[in-house]
């Protein structure tokens, strides 16, 4: 029998990266895959396993290969059956590339969050039902609810899905003025934070919404809560679940919207890999018209070297070969 071993971690994922069946991202989607907690981010690891990424990148360096043949088959075969002037596609390869990677670059902080989570804060004044609202919200009792004011003192933090998208619940100490100096510091950090988060829902008891100390910004959700004891139909209540299934629903199509469905990328390495193809190609079509054509081809190849760290290399035989396919060069 032959000797056997356990394999090491990621060890055939690896095999298959190492003999070409899988590139960089198409690994990068597997262990999102593996990874994901919610069906929101189950379904962007598998376009990114399923090589959309791959072929994104992969149809900006075929444009970018088809620039740099243009550029370099006025240099090396001048006096060939060539075109006299190329800057004209040139640039519209450039423009359709540099557009293209820079709609892809402004969708990758909010398809990050996909995988990083939104962090949702409860806010609002003592005793306004934030706790309660914590755990019917994320159908936990993380939170302790109490008649007291000021139960709440430091945050408190849920993990849940809401709508496929991983949320993280905030609840805050309520917003008062206080000589208690540990209230004191909960206020103050609950300030801090719920500003920073992605989404706010303020709630408030009494019949109109009072002057909070942290703005209330378009899409936060400002809502009535203990409708049950003020007999007000609009507001929430949590001991009868009254508007609960509605709120839940409205705070997931609120972040479901910040989310780009075409949105791919999503990883450090990667966002800084498009940065630079991108801000080498806008300097190449700023200074093309004046530039010699070797600088162009040169800048070019960077370009599409800085893509390649994505998926894989760029072969030169991949430029000789679009150079001799589109032109009838030595006959």
């Amino acid at each position: 029998m032959p000797p056997l071993r356990m394999a090491e971690p990621g060890e055939f994922t690896r095999r298959a990266l190492m003999n070409g069946r899988l590139d960089l991202t198409q690994v990068q989607g597997l262990a999102d895959v593996i990874d994901a907690e919610t069906e929101g981010q189950r379904r962007h690891a598998m376009r990114v396993l399923d090589g959309e990424v791959s072929r994104r990148v992969e149809g900006w360096r075929r444009d970018l290969l088809r620039a740099i043949a243009l550029v370099e088959a006025t240099i090396d075969f001048a006096d060939e059956d060539v075109p006299e002037d190329v800057s004209r596609e040139v640039s519209m390869l450039l423009s359709g590339v540099i557009e293209s990677v820079s709609a892809e670059l402004e969708t990758v902080r909010s398809v990050a969050r996909l995988k990083t989570g939104f962090e949702v804060a409860l806010v609002g004044e003592p005793n306004a039902g934030k706790s309660s609202l914590l755990n019917a919200l994320s159908n936990s009792d993380a939170a302790i609810v109490t008649a007291v004011a000021g139960t709440t003192r430091d945050i408190v933090e849920v993990r849940c899905d809401i709508n496929g998208l991983p949320v993280t619940l905030l609840d805050t100490a309520g917003l008062r003025e206080t000589s208690d100096e540990v209230e004191l510091i909960g206020v103050n950090r609950a300030i801090t934070r719920a500003k920073s988060a992605d989404l706010r829902i303020f709630l408030y008891e009494q019949a109109t919404p009072p002057t909070w100390d942290v703005p209330v910004l378009d899409q936060d959700i400002v809502i009535r809560s203990k409708g049950d004891l003020n007999g007000d139909a609009n507001a929430i209540s949590v001991s009868t679940g009254a508007g609960i299934p509605g709120l839940l629903l409205c705070i997931g199509t609120i972040l479901s919207e910040r989310i780009p469905d075409a949105g791919l990328i999503s990883r450090e390495r990667d966002r800084a890999s498009l940065d630079v193809a991108l801000s080498i190609m806008v300097e190449v079509q700023a200074k093309m018209s004046d530039a010699e054509p070797e600088l162009v081809s040169l800048s070019l190849r960077d370009s599409a070297s800085a893509l390649s760290e994505i998926i894989g290399g760029v072969d030169i035989d991949e430029i000789l070969d679009e150079v001799f396919s589109s032109f009838c060069i030595g006959k």
